[in-house]
């Protein structure tokens, strides 16, 4: 399932680019005022647009009192040409995005039903405490609660290892499941990620030391930008002379994100 909305996701940015593309042969420049053609001001405009109002200034009103761009600076990105066979393929491919945003939606009812139904780790019986760190608003949101539904499904809040959101957090558990027992180490579980380096030998002469290509959407999830690698080795450094990492935790799977994530750094 959590494959499938992948899938969408990706279906519905490509007619995202469709519609830039559109915009640019109508000779507009919304994108250059407007970051996100996806998000209340941007789609606002361009129904309007499909609507058949075509006036500049009238279009401009749609400007969300949140748009750091200028009511001015977005009529002139709506200076463009309103031909007939680029309205009609703008109104195509909105209506496509419309229809995977749908699908995106009936998937997420879905997962929500799932997690209801889901026997609830004995490890949740605590409340689950306010997130420490705040996240940037993301496009991907799912309309429940997900962090809380990971806390009651894992026992413990993944979402507190640095650089993985909840959405993160979901794909991760739904490629390894709950048990981590299918790997004895934490070296099977990276060579099971295709980080281990892959040595190939022929006349005691290594010629390749290459990673295995793999298609596990797992593996990306661990490409963190380099600020997030500095935050997790500052955190490691901390946790080593705390012994903290000797301790007990409620579930398996943390002392592997952390090993996972030292490993990576070192690949």
């Amino acid at each position: 399932m959590i494959r499938h909305r992948a899938n969408l996701l990706r279906y519905r940015a490509a007619h995202v680019q469709h519609i830039q593309k559109i915009l640019q042969q109508m000779n507009f420049k919304l994108t250059n005022v407007i970051s996100d053609i996806t998000g209340v001001t941007g789609f606002a405009i361009i129904r309007a647009i499909i609507s058949g109002e075509h006036n500049p200034e009238t279009l401009a009103i749609f400007r969300d009192g949140h748009c750091r761009c200028s009511l001015q600076d977005i009529i002139k990105s709506l200076q463009g040409t309103y031909l007939d066979e680029y309205l009609f393929k703008l109104t195509q491919a909105v209506g496509l995005y419309d229809f995977y945003l749908k699908q995106i939606l009936d998937c997420d009812l879905r997962l929500s039903e799932f997690y209801e139904r889901a026997t609830p780790s004995p490890s949740a019986d605590k409340p689950l405490k306010a997130p420490a760190k705040r996240y940037k608003r993301v496009s991907q949101n799912i309309p429940f609660d997900l962090r809380s539904c990971l806390y009651r499904l894992a026992g413990v809040d993944l979402t507190q290892v640095d650089g993985l959101s909840a959405l993160s957090i979901q794909t991760i558990l739904s490629e390894t499941g709950i048990d981590m027992n299918k790997w004895p180490s934490v070296k099977h579980f990276t060579s099971w990620l295709s980080l281990a380096p892959n040595n190939k030998i022929t006349g005691d002469k290594i010629i390749s030391t290459a990673s295995k290509k793999t298609p596990i959407a797992l593996l990306r999830l661990f490409a963190l930008p380099p600020e997030v690698y500095t935050t997790v080795k500052a955190l490691l450094v901390l946790s080593i002379e705390e012994s903290m990492l000797n301790t007990v935790l409620p579930w398996p799977i943390l002392p592997l994100l952390t090993n996972l994530l030292v490993s990576s750094m070192l690949c």
